[in-house]
């Protein structure tokens, strides 16, 4: 787990914070409330990796919001996950989320049904 930690810390020092154990285990609850909730499995926590890796690019994120901002991104990825076929991979899901997400800056159920209906009209 620490290698996982070092290698998120690697990204997010680009954009001027890191990541505490503490933290990336409240994350990793976060995904196994998500994976419960929409009866879902996920065996791999590299998901954990790309979520962060690819929202740390939002001017959205930052030390003080980037643990509230990114459990409500799991959660909302799940949800989005659990309405799509597995012809979706998790990068083209991420990618629409990440636009959808940074076009309106808001964390609701609107954000997961805009992305998923982008989705669909592909």
């Amino acid at each position: 787990m620490n290698s996982i930690i070092t290698q998120i810390n690697q990204q997010l020092t680009i954009h001027g914070y890191q990541i505490s154990k503490e933290d990336f285990n409240k994350l990793k609850q976060e995904l196994h409330h998500a994976v419960l909730h929409f009866n879902w499995v996920e065996s791999d926590l590299s998901i954990l990796n790309k979520i962060i890796t690819k929202f740390s690019e939002s001017s959205y994120l930052n030390q003080n919001n980037y643990l509230f901002l990114l459990q409500g991104i799991i959660f909302c990825y799940y949800g989005i996950r659990s309405h799509l076929s597995s012809s979706y991979s998790d990068e083209i899901i991420l990618t629409e989320l990440f636009n959808q997400f940074n076009s309106h800056g808001e964390l609701n159920t609107e954000l997961a049904y805009t992305t998923i209906q982008s989705l669909k009209r592909r």
